[in-house]
């Protein structure tokens, strides 16, 4: 009986010794794991709010010494003809401001800056879209406007979660039907270029509250413009419109938005 019930306590020992090796070599593999996805795949996308009161920084070579730490990079008319290819060791990069540089050309490590939710991109030297933007799969505010760009291209359908896309100033003088795929545009500014058709796939815009078309060479929109429910401001100035239009029929079309004129 008594060697039984060493035996017992012999197995049940086995046991228990075999059960805290097992999970420490979990907990090991786990915190593994941990370390890898912290590393590879936690990049902190912040609030507008949140980005709106982050630090500001000026310095590129400031931001590389707190690379981990940089949410908000502002390089407005500092002469850039290029960025360095290490930008994307910014990792938690929510917003870029490149306004008023000389560029004509991103890096293509830019694409790696999976947090990057704006990109200012104004008064530069671009006559093409650079294809790296296609990639920032966040990207939420996109500014274009003052360059030479004379196409939207095919690609722009890739930003789905863009909110606001701003091209004024360029050269267009039609636009891609892709364009109309951005179910989640709020802000859509296309003034001072020289276009003369709004198609009807406009209607693809459900979500859109600002539509700045000002400075073209409109005289019509089409009818469906009135299935964007949503549209607050119409920015017509500019155009070729007639009075009698823009009073009678698109005020009927769309009966609660301001339209400027």
């Amino acid at each position: 009986m008594t060697n039984h019930k060493s035996y017992i306590k012999i197995v049940c020992s086995f046991v228990i010794l075999s059960a805290i090796l097992l999970l420490g070599i979990a907990c090991k593999d786990n915190n593994q794991a941990t370390k890898q996805f912290s590393g590879a795949d936690s990049r902190k996308l912040l609030s507008f709010e949140e980005l709106r009161i982050a630090k500001r920084y000026e310095s590129i070579d400031e931001a590389f010494k707190n690379s981990n730490d940089v949410y908000k990079l502002v390089l407005f008319n500092q002469g850039y003809v290029s960025l360095p290819a290490k930008i994307n060791k910014l990792i938690n990069l929510n917003s870029l401001e490149l306004t008023r540089n000389k560029l004509t050309t991103l890096p293509s490590n830019i694409m790696k800056l999976d947090a990057l939710q704006s990109l200012y991109l104004s008064e530069n030297l671009f006559i093409h879209w650079p294809k790296e933007i296609f990639k920032l799969k966040n990207l939420k505010r996109l500014d274009l406007s003052n360059n030479s760009l004379v196409q939207i291209p095919n690609d722009i359908h890739n930003l789905s979660k863009l909110e606001e896309l701003k091209l004024k100033k360029d050269s267009l003088n039609s636009l891609n039907m892709n364009l109309f795929l951005l179910d989640q545009l709020k802000v859509l500014v296309l003034s001072n270029n020289q276009i003369k058709n709004i198609p009807i796939d406009i209607r693809g815009l459900k979500n859109l509250r600002k539509l700045d078309l000002s400075h073209n060479q409109l005289s019509i929109l089409p009818e469906e413009i009135a299935e964007l429910t949503q549209l607050e401001k119409l920015e017509l100035e500019g155009n070729i419109f007639t009075q009698n239009y823009i009073e009678i029929t698109l005020k009927k079309l769309l009966p609660n938005t301001t339209i400027r004129y």
